[in-house]
């Protein structure tokens, strides 16, 4: 009888050290290691008679229903329960960052955009719906939230943040956990620690001090432990101090464990052994990272990935004396108490029969649309050019940018779900009477004998082959039809120009003739003179066109038979990123990038003036290239982007810009060209329901920056709560204030701030203290405030941050309703780390500070500690 069926009355550290007891060394091992769910599905015996410890169920398309997904899982565990000997149940996977990341799960805004939300309570409803959907499809374990901080808006993975400031983070973050782990599934809090380096880039070393580690970039990971019960951590790639996360005894062990009493369990990122092994050279062989990292603290590699998994070594190393049976059992002992304390063993399986009806479902896209309009922040507004409702004749109203139509969802998102465009929520929620006109600046589309497009020449590219520039377009050839996978061939292709026929596009024996394909070409467009270029593409199958990150030709699902170019504005001499990406549809496949160069820039501005013509404003849907190992040296919109800003605003026509992205532009080009700014973020599936609602004044944004929003890449990492500098923080040649300031957004109402109540003016150091304001909306529409309580410790033995986030809480007033606001300040908000890095709470003088932003500050008092 299977181990399954023992009595479920003992406590779990009881039952995980019976079963312990059972266990063979292999299948100890065996519980430390896990599949992708692809890779099982191709084995006969993918379990083994030693079973397996979980595996990997995430971004993984596969040509079934979401029902037939849970069959197929059930299958799986079916067969580590009733076909081992002691029927351990897997312990299934997925990432759930905004959303399931499965088909057909409920997108919500992305994570930054929960952030912008300012909205522990809502984080706690959308949570609880992710979750919900998660438990139904067999998914116990979540690699979520990402809990670093943004302190760098260059890194490409600030979307996946709730924003720059530890406490926003902590409070964001440990609503999410607490609704996973009382629906019985392991939260993993990632990436520890300080996963973004110099520079802004991707899992980069990081030097930091221990206290700046301890003050900062700590926080989010124990308020997850220690508030919401998180039982699994994921390791980083980047080394600290020298030394690669995930190796390192002193984060995994003595911090996470022995400080902070951490009784689950440590996963690698993906791949991280391998990497500690070819880019860190932390030891010889794979074996030499697996016994490193086991001894350090990890506990499962996630997922075994072929011949570049680690943890396969485990067994060599205990029998060669290089580990010991001990430290497997106590990595083995992390993972069963996980089990047993989420009910895995008593319900392992996926509900098919409930997976439709909880899926996606109506009360989900509730949800979904009332985080995206809260989400949503509105940056400026002159003269109230917003909203586009009553007392605006806008009768006519443009819509441009190539993904009005083309909604972006951010990194790490569902899949066949309805995602309502921007464009198509307008349309649906304008008044009567107005118009939506859909204008794609500059767009035409030519027949197959209109092909009066020169081939790009080679001088005219720029790419990277092995660490060289050289002039053409990397090409990376993938063995499937959808830019999934790593690519089989990587080569430099010069100029873009291919005729396959039914013939495979590159040698390769997994790129056979009549199997369908995918490449994608990656560049640098260097114009060789300046004026108005088409750019067109002439192919047959799926096919996109990226100019500076901004997708300008969309044939994807809708493939192209024929051409279809776009009209750009460029500079002699610019490099422009281009990226063109292409798939089969069957045979005569073929592909051609051309170009009709330098014609006069004011045919550009003559064409625009003919396509708004009688149109009463204009929107422009703005996006950027980003997300993970797409770090941004550049923060501006694509040049093109900006200079359709510019010149639409020089028609004399309202501008309404509305921003899609996860992290902060410059807007120093073009913001005063616009009339107003909304930061859409990525909203979600409901997105473009809840811009429109802003929009045409349906909902009142309250929504609030969750990160600073620099005027010029040069200001970053630029952070609200950095501490005193010995000098003036400035530059000779600009200012050193933002653009906009953290904890920044603009409403459709005023508020007013009262006089800061103290519960008590003096206080001991172990004593806390509440902080009352009234706030009244002094305006005539209902809105949101959100109340914002800085605190600077005026004198301390340590240099502490000119201010500091320490409570907030979003508001909803009436027009002309006033209300209290009750803010907290405890010990532990107070403190600073002493000389042996422990919190204390010193004598002296805080400075409390109330306001809407951390610039915005309306009122403030002196408490005191004796």
């Amino acid at each position: 009888m299977s181990y399954i069926y023992q009595d479920a009355a003992r406590q779990p550290e009881e039952r995980t050290e019976d079963l312990l007891g059972r266990m063979t060394l292999g299948e100890k091992i065996k519980q430390l290691q896990c599949l992708f769910i692809h890779e099982m599905l191709e084995q006969e015996d993918p379990i083994g008679e030693d079973g397996l410890g979980g595996f990997a169920f995430e971004r993984i398309i596969m040509p079934y229903t979401i029902k037939e997904e849970a069959e197929i899982i059930n299958r799986l565990q079916r067969s580590c329960v009733e076909g081992t000997r002691l029927g351990i149940p897997a312990l299934i996977h997925a990432e759930a960052l905004h959303g399931l990341t499965l088909r057909e799960g409920t997108s919500f805004p992305q994570a930054i955009g929960l952030g912008a939300t300012w909205d522990p309570e809502l984080m706690g409803e959308v949570s609880a719906a992710i979750a919900a959907e998660s438990k139904v499809r067999g998914i116990r374990q979540v690699l979520s939230p990402t809990v670093d901080l943004a302190r760098d808006v260059r890194w490409g993975r600030v979307e996946e943040t709730y924003g720059e400031d530890p406490y926003l983070v902590s409070r964001m973050a440990v609503e999410f956990c607490k609704s996973f782990e009382r629906t019985g599934i392991v939260t993993t809090p990632k990436h520890f620690v300080a996963n973004s380096g110099d520079g802004g880039r991707d899992s980069h070393p990081v030097y930091y001090s221990e206290r700046m580690l301890r003050k900062v970039y700590f926080k989010p990971y124990e308020a997850c432990i220690r508030e919401a019960g998180s039982q699994s951590i994921m390791a980083s790639y980047n080394a600290l101090d020298g030394q690669p996360s995930g190796l390192n005894h002193w984060l995994l062990t003595k911090v996470l464990r022995e400080e902070w009493g951490f009784e689950g369990f440590v996963v690698t990122d993906y791949g991280l052994m391998i990497k500690a092994l070819k880019q860190h050279a932390a030891a010889e062989d794979l074996m030499g990272i697996a016994v490193k990292s086991i001894s350090a603290g990890m506990d499962r590699e996630i997922p075994a990935m072929s011949d570049t998994s680690g943890f396969t070594k485990l067994m060599e190393a205990v029998q060669t004396g290089k580990v010991s049976e001990e430290t497997i059992d106590t990595a083995v002992r992390r993972v069963l108490l996980a089990k047993f304390r989420i009910g895995l063993f008593e319900q392992p399986y996926a509900l098919p029969d409930d997976i439709v009806e909880v899926t996606g479902s109506r009360r989900h896209r509730e949800i979904a649309r009332k985080a995206a309009e809260k989400s949503l922040v509105l940056l400026r507004n002159v003269n109230d050019v917003l909203p586009l409702g009553a007392g605006h004749k806008v009768k006519k109203l443009a819509v441009m940018g190539a993904i009005a139509d083309k909604p972006k969802l951010g990194g790490y998102s569902s899949w066949g779900n309805e995602i309502i465009s921007i464009l198509q929520g307008l349309r649906e929620g304008a008044p009567a009477g107005t118009e939506i006109h859909h204008v794609q600046a500059g767009v035409e589309s030519l027949g197959e004998d209109e092909l009066a497009l020169s081939l790009i020449p080679v001088e005219c590219l720029e790419c990277v082959v092995d660490d060289r520039v050289e002039q053409g377009m990397t090409g990376r050839y993938i063995d499937s039809q959808t830019l999934s996978g790593q690519p089989v061939v990587i080569r430099n292709d010069g100029s873009v120009a291919f005729n396959w026929g039914s013939s495979q596009p590159a040698e390769h024996p997994k790129l056979e003739d009549g199997k369908p394909y995918s490449i994608e070409w990656r560049g640098h467009l260097v114009p060789p003179e300046s004026g108005l270029y088409k750019l067109g593409v002439t192919a047959n199958g799926g096919a996109r066109l990226y100019l500076d990150g901004e997708l300008l030709i969309d044939r994807w699902e809708d493939a192209l038979s024929g051409t279809q170019i776009v009209a750009c504005d460029l500079e002699q001499g610019k490099r422009y990123s281009l990226t063109v990406q292409y798939h089969s549809s069957g045979g005569d496949a073929h592909i051609r990038l051309g170009w009709n160069r330098g014609t006069n820039p004011e045919e550009g501005v003559q064409l625009l003036r003919q396509q708004l013509d009688g149109m009463d404003a204009v929107v422009i849907v703005a996006g950027i290239t980003e997300g993970e190992g797409m770090d941004r040296a550049n923060l501006n919109l694509p040049v093109s982007m900006e200079r359709l800003i510019q010149n639409v605003a020089g028609l004399g026509l309202p501008v309404i810009v509305v921003v899609s992205a996860g992290s902060a532009v410059t807007m120093r080009n073009w913001v005063n060209a616009a009339d107003a700014i909304l930061y859409a973020w990525y909203p979600g599936l409901e997105g473009g329901h809840a811009i429109a609602d802003v929009l045409f004044g349906e909902v009142n944004p309250g929504g609030r920056l969750p990160v600073t929003f620099p005027q010029d890449v040069a200001q970053a990492p630029l952070y609200y709560n950095a501490e005193p500098s010995g000098r003036r923080n400035g530059y000779v040649d600009m200012t050193e204030n933002p653009q906009f300031p953290f904890g920044y957004g603009l409403s459709y109402t005023s508020f007013s701030y009262s006089e800061a109540k103290l519960s008590r003016d003096v206080i001991g150091p172990m004593d806390s203290v509440t902080v009352t304001v009234e706030v009244t909306n002094t305006g005539d529409r209902d809105g949101d405030e959100v109340v914002q309580l800085y605190v600077r410790d005026k004198v301390a033995s340590y240099a502490t941050p000119l201010k500091s986030l320490q409570d907030f809480k979003r508001i909803t007033l009436r027009a002309g309703q006033s209300a209290e606001v009750v803010l907290e300040l405890t010990p532990d908000k107070l403190a600073i780390l002493g000389a042996d890095m422990k919190p204390v709470v010193e004598p002296g003088e805080f400075l409390v500070m109330v306001g809407a932003s951390c610039e915005d500050i309306r009122i403030t008092a002196i408490l005191r500690v004796e």
